[in-house]
């Protein structure tokens, strides 16, 4: 029996050989979760700088992939889930080997041949780990769901903690007294300064000119990541677990839900809002659809809202609290016409004119030291002709995948569940992101995890037949 199933009915009697073997399904199926989980609880720290153990550093997120792998040897059902992955968008992964192909080649003529040699590496086992979490997903969908949103959600939050403990430590600092000294401040640039910025790989500089810009793009992929954590925590706000304990949960995974939206906004990302907005508005017309429990459910989301921008008008105007809004969050809408990334893509088509038709080399910067900001660019730019051609494959054969899924999930005639629906959902981060927004000119690690979020709950399964698609769980 799996976990699924053992959270949504009640307890039978059974002999005690079926007791040992559903203690052994339980013991491996909580493994086999808990390795997939934690790429998604430390997706965030992807851009944080290492934890220092002695001489070296570590990164938990490259340790959660480890741990992962390792697992995903324990089910021959990962490979058979693999293959169903790879059989149903052939064209999709031939055309993201053909990138690949492209962007390693120019390891032979790129000014920084290791760079580009390292990238490529790099851009090739975060594909490969994106098909394996998804075929790990696909075997247990349900399962997966519930774990992700009542343990691994909660798991990550407090891996940051200590995390934060530790990189604070070895600068001779107390991360909880300098956030508690940061929180009573009541200065939201303070806080960001002195408690989420030393947590990141780059550090804002205002001697340098590149300085500032280098930490937004941090904090726009940091922001990119806790959409990723967004996304699983409303996984599971279809499952209806009869265990108190996760009964007690759901305030709690409500609250962090809220947190992360806030989170995203005070780090400047304005995709990442935008993206967060569209979200919602979509689960919100497919909710209403569902009948008056869905339109109450939108009243309620509204009062809420309305309620906490009411509170903004009580507050003092020149409040530190809200100059600190406007500085890190709200002010950010204010640079679009004067974004840089215009520049850049200026400055791209004159380096692709330059370079054309092989680019310039993977993992190489624009003359003036900043990324282009757009995969077909990006593309274009480190891999020439052959690089545009085949990240444009690329992108328009995933939408083609997407959409052939969700025809197919409709053909049904059921109402999706918030999991089906956001595993939907999730894969706009990617797909939107790299036009206007690509930090690096190719999907980032978070990005990829989205799409391992839609290999696993879709892909061009069958859902007719797919046993672990069972409705155990029953949409809100």
């Amino acid at each position: 029996m799996s976990l699924a199933e053992i959270m949504t009915t009640e307890p039978t009697s059974r002999t005690p050989q079926e007791q040992d073997l559903r203690s052994a399904n339980r013991g491996l199926d909580l493994l086999i979760l808990l390795g997939v989980s934690s790429v998604f609880a430390t997706i965030p720290f992807q851009w944080t700088k290492d934890v220092p153990i002695g001489p070296i550093g570590l990164n938990p997120f490259h340790l959660a992939v480890a741990f992962c792998m390792m697992v995903y040897l324990l089910d021959f059902r990962h490979f058979a889930a693999l293959g169903d992955i790879l059989r149903k968008a052939i064209l999709t992964h031939i055309a993201v080997f053909s990138y690949l192909f492209a962007i390693g080649v120019t390891f032979f003529w790129s000014p920084y041949p290791e760079a580009s040699l390292l990238v490529t590496i790099k851009y090739a086992l975060i594909y490969l780990v994106a098909l394996g979490v998804g075929s790990m997903i696909r075997v247990r969908p349900r399962e997966f769901s519930i774990f992700l949103a009542y343990v691994a959600i909660p798991l990550s939050a407090f891996m940051f903690f200590v995390y934060a403990c530790l990189v604070f430590r070895a600068e001779g600092k107390s991360f909880p007294t300098e956030l508690l000294n940061a929180v009573k401040s009541k200065n939201l640039v303070i806080i960001t300064h002195q408690v989420v910025n030393p947590l990141l790989v780059e550090e804002e500089d205002e001697s340098s000119d590149r300085g500032p810009k280098s930490a937004v793009v941090v904090k726009n992929t940091f922001a990119g990541s806790i959409f990723v954590l967004f996304c699983g925590a409303k996984l599971g706000s279809s499952a209806r677990p009869r265990q108190l304990l996760f009964h007690g949960l759901k305030p709690l995974r409500l609250l962090t839900m809220l947190g992360m939206v806030a989170a995203i906004g005070l780090l400047g990302s304005r995709s990442g809002l935008l993206i967060v907005f569209l979200s919602l508005s979509v689960e919100a017309l497919v909710t209403a659809s569902q009948g008056m429990k869905g339109v109450l459910k939108i009243l309620a989301l509204l009062t809420v809202t309305i309620g906490i921008l009411i509170s903004f008008l009580f507050l003092d105007s020149g409040s530190d609290f809200l100059e600190g809004i406007q500085e890190i969050g709200i002010g950010r809408f204010d640079e679009v016409g004067d974004d840089s990334r215009w520049r850049n893509y200026h400055d791209a088509m004159q380096a692709i004119q330059r370079d054309f038709p092989f680019g310039r080399g993977a993992g190489v910067s624009l003359p003036n030291g900043l990324k282009v900001h757009n995969n077909f660019l990006g593309g274009a730019f480190e891999a020439g002709l052959l690089g545009f051609l085949t990240i444009t494959a690329v992108y328009f054969l995933f939408w083609k995948d997407i959409i052939s899924s969700f025809l197919k999930r409709v053909q049904l005639h059921v109402p999706l569940t918030s999991w089906e629906l956001w595993a939907f959902l999730a894969v706009l981060l990617p797909m939107f992101h790299c036009l206007l927004a690509g930090d690096a000119g190719r999907f980032n690690y978070a990005e990829w995890i989205c799409f391992a979020l839609f290999w696993g709950f879709h892909g061009n399964r069958d859902y007719e037949q797919d046993p672990s698609l069972n409705p155990v769980i029953t949409s809100d």
